[in-house]
């Protein structure tokens, strides 16, 4: 994830990184979503982690609008942990900034 985050765009490497973490991150997407429920507070922290590091990546194309939305409802989740809970606020808010930014931009 920090590699893929400094990465320069003129870099065959890092280009080549960025496509290993996009077609991981679609592949498991169902899987890490489902994690983010898990019953052991560090696998569903973790399992937030990697989604908001798949996000700063620039990797949103994979989520879609149903995925946000489930991962948006995780803010009011009491049965998660505040951690965990903030990183899906975080997801949120940013997916929304995004979203503002794209229909601007349209």
């Amino acid at each position: 994830y920090k590699e893929i985050e400094s990465k320069d765009d003129n870099s065959d490497d890092d280009n080549v990184k960025v496509k290993r973490l996009r077609d991981f991150s679609a592949r498991f997407l169902e899987r890490v979503l489902l994690l983010t429920r898990d019953r052991t507070e560090d696998v569903c922290l973790l399992a937030f982690q990697l989604l908001r590091a798949q996000q700063l990546c620039g990797l949103m194309e994979i989520f879609e609008e149903s995925v946000i939305s489930e991962i948006s409802c995780c803010v009011f989740d009491k049965g998660l942990s505040i951690d965990s809970r903030t990183l899906a606020l975080s997801f949120y808010i940013d997916s929304a900034e995004a979203f503002d930014s794209e229909v601007c931009e349209g």
